[in-house]
């Protein structure tokens, strides 16, 4: 079964259009006036001055009416604001969309007209608090009524990292990465004042991690359909790339629960699927075991690909390098 990759797709696909403006000109006519006198002498003269005079005045106006019009300069910083802390700037965007008939120029962006804003080359992102737990090896904390884990705060952390694009965070690069702002009909975003709506990213350096891998070979989950590898981790390190919404917090990241087959899990990524069998026959290569259980194991992974909204459950992708069951 193929997953989908654009989690929100559809907060994005607003209507754009670009509109034309109108720009009224004004313009003067110069008016010279003479004088007649009963003297020659005094009409030369009286002439001759009203000539200067009124070259003069005809040259001011003129130059009056060449000069450009004067326009307020338009800053490079917007209204939108980062989940740290930052100001996000026109040249952070990539494109504006607003309602049909609207201008969707980026130098036009304002608040009360906007839709949604595309951002490129920067993503929000935590440092993990290493929260990792199962049913397995934390029998004692885990409570099976509630499918929780009586140890684990749940009460969210708003600190994030703006990393851009070649910068490093848990020993990988940031190698893509698009983040997206829009008006939303949330009344707690509307009350922390946050267009912050989704993130996407890769992050490409081979880590190695501990947990629990499972190849589904039938029936289906909300987790994995059939032929999907899926797998928990309990131990490693990556960026945190999560968003949650948060009454008092606002935007902030939480640990996140699971359930599957035989293994309850929580940690700050949730699953980490690394592909379809029948989409990616090298998968085989590995040798994973099929079954209606997830299995102790060892892997190391790269490309590690990031979808995370405040709207939806955030998924995690990577590519497979090696696997050795522990």
């Amino acid at each position: 079964m193929k997953k989908t990759k654009a989690v929100l797709a559809v907060i994005l696909a607003a209507a754009l259009c670009g509109c034309s403006t109108k720009e009224e000109k004004s313009t003067s006519s110069s008016v010279v006036e003479s004088t007649s006198s009963s003297s020659s002498t005094t009409e030369s003269s009286s002439s001759e001055t009203t000539t200067v005079s009124s070259s003069s005045s005809s040259s001011t106006e003129s130059s009056s009416e060449s000069e450009p019009e004067k326009s307020e300069p338009v800053t490079n910083e917007t209204f939108l604001k980062g989940l740290a802390g930052d100001t996000i700037l026109r040249t952070d965007i990539k494109q504006v969309f607003v309602p049909e008939g609207g201008d969707a120029r980026v130098e036009k962006l304002n608040e009360e007209t906007f839709s949604s804003v595309l951002c490129m080359g920067f993503i929000y992102a935590s440092e993990p608090s290493g929260v990792f737990r199962t049913n397995i090896e934390n029998a004692d904390v885990y409570d099976d009524i509630s499918i929780t884990f009586r140890d684990v705060s749940f009460s969210g952390d708003a600190g994030y990292t703006r990393l851009n694009v070649g910068e490093k965070m848990c020993g990988m690069t940031l190698t893509y990465a698009e983040t997206n702002f829009a008006r939303m009909q949330d009344d707690i975003l509307n009350a922390a004042k946050s267009y912050f709506c989704y993130g996407s990213c890769e992050f490409s350096g081979e880590k190695e991690l501990t947990g629990y891998i499972n190849l589904r070979t039938e029936g289906g989950s909300n987790f994995a359909g059939i032929g999907d590898v899926v797998f928990i981790p309990t131990e490693g390190e990556l960026p945190v790339v999560s968003y949650s919404i948060d009454s008092e917090k606002g935007i902030c990241h939480k640990p996140m629960t699971g359930a599957d087959l035989n293994l309850v899990w929580c940690n700050e990524y949730g699953s980490i699927h690394f592909g379809n069998i029948y989409d990616n026959p090298k998968l085989s290569d590995f040798g994973i075991p099929e079954g209606n259980e997830y299995l102790k194991c060892k892997v190391v992974v790269d490309n590690v690909k990031y979808m995370s909204s405040t709207q939806y459950y955030p998924r995690i992708e990577a590519q497979l390098v090696s696997i050795e069951l522990i």
